[in-house]
């Protein structure tokens, strides 16, 4: 999936696969101010998406093995999602709060890359590079550091989700990502 036009975001131009097993499962995307977000498939028959803002130090700390995927997923306030509609040929999204989110919809908690193919370095190489500059730009304005803003509000919801799919529960929990 090269992009996603979604009403709540906007375009969603896929940077980087994560986890690929036939499908994309696990990816990155970027919106147009440059913000990132962790791409969750949750069902591939249905197009469903759960789709959460993220910093891309998490990205590299999770590349690097330090932490587990779940926490993409589990840290940030709000999350969305989406579902493909054929029939009207476009993407409903809602947003959902993440202590919504069940066990089921989620990586297993044990679940940390371990064993980073070249491509995957590389791209965590360049986040680092890219957050390193960053930094430096924020402290010659006079900031501490560079934290993303999202701009736009978000309305907390409540809703409890049903489980779609058990994800990489029956697999190892250690994954050799291959490009």
């Amino acid at each position: 999936m090269n992009s996603m036009q979604l009403p709540e975001i906007g375009v969603l131009a896929h940077e980087k696969t994560l986890v690929r097993f036939d499908i994309d499962l696990l990816w990155i995307a970027k919106d147009p101010a440059e913000n990132r977000y962790a791409v969750l498939c949750e069902d591939d028959e249905s197009c469903e998406y759960l789709i959460v803002p993220v910093a891309s130090q998490r990205i590299v700390d999770m590349l690097a093995g330090g932490i587990p995927m779940r926490d993409l997923f589990t840290h940030p306030n709000h999350a969305y999602w989406a579902r493909w509609v054929a029939l009207d040929k476009q993407w409903t999204v809602r947003v959902i709060d993440v202590q919504s989110l069940t066990d089921e919809l989620l990586p297993q908690a044990n679940a940390y890359f371990e064993h980073a193919d070249a491509d995957l370095i590389l791209y965590r190489n360049q986040l680092q590079e890219e957050s390193l500059l960053l930094n430096i730009f924020w402290i010659l304005l006079g900031e501490h550091s560079y934290e993303p803003k999202i701009a736009y509000e978000v309305p907390h919801t409540s809703q409890r989700m049903n489980s779609i799919i058990s994800h990489f529960g029956s697999m190892d929990t250690t994954y050799k990502v291959t490009a």
